[in-house]
């Protein structure tokens, strides 16, 4: 569910706070399973509880924090959550490039070359921080299940992307895993563009694989105590 609907009568400070406790959520600053504080927040942005409070209440609702009493704390994720979840990501995501590849227009086709020459340029870049990678890789993501036009399916996918945001970072800080994630998402568009549904279907997919491979090697090292 998105911001603007949970929190359609909020104001300006709410939204402030809900972007601010994200980030330090999908960052690392704050760790799975640690406390997020009301008075803590309200002191460092700086802003009354009110609007604090309804981004908690947004988050909570998104399935990030978790409410015990009156406190919220990060939603624990394990590593066998995120397993399934790359699991089902995987045929949600394959089955979105296909339909991508078989419904793309012209018009399409220009925006989303457009995005992987940016998705280039910042991959490249050693000041792209892994939030701006994280970003373009999203609206890849995105734009692949737009075209694909299935609302379900669209909506499947943005859940599952959705628990999976407390850890997207750490499985993009790697330069190496930067890298090839630009490769990945490069033979995907590549597919796509040439009207391949089944090639951009193969490509998503072992996209997925690559990134829950990844995960498993390096990422749940620095999510998880051994």
């Amino acid at each position: 569910m998105r911001f603007n609907i949970l929190m359609a009568e909020s104001t300006n400070l709410s939204r402030i706070a809900y972007d601010q406790i994200l980030n330090s959520i999908i960052t690392g600053n704050i760790k799975l399973g640690s406390p997020v504080s009301q008075n803590a927040f309200s002191k460092i942005l700086p802003m009354s509880r009110t609007p604090v409070r309804e981004a908690l209440f947004a988050l909570e609702h998104q399935g990030l924090l978790t409410k015990d009493g009156n406190k919220y704390s990060v939603s624990f994720i394990s590593k066998e959550d995120i397993i399934q979840l790359y699991e089902v990501r995987k045929i949600l995501e394959g089955n979105a490039a296909r339909l991508c590849a078989e419904k793309i227009n012209t018009s399409q086709k220009k925006s989303l070359s457009f995005l992987m020459k940016t998705m280039k340029m910042k991959s490249e870049s050693r000041d792209a921080s892994p939030e701006e990678i994280a970003s373009l890789n999203g609206n890849l993501h995105e734009m692949i299940a737009d075209i694909a036009g299935n609302a379900y399916l669209k909506k499947f996918i943005e859940e599952t992307l959705l628990h999976l945001k407390i850890v997207r970072i750490s499985l993009l800080v790697s330069v190496e895993r930067r890298t090839d994630e630009f490769k990945d998402h490069k033979q995907i568009i590549e597919a796509i563009l040439d009207s391949d549904p089944k090639k951009a279907q193969e490509a998503m997919e072992r996209h997925e694989d690559a990134v829950l491979d990844f995960a498993r090697k390096t990422a749940f090292k620095k999510l998880y105590v051994e």
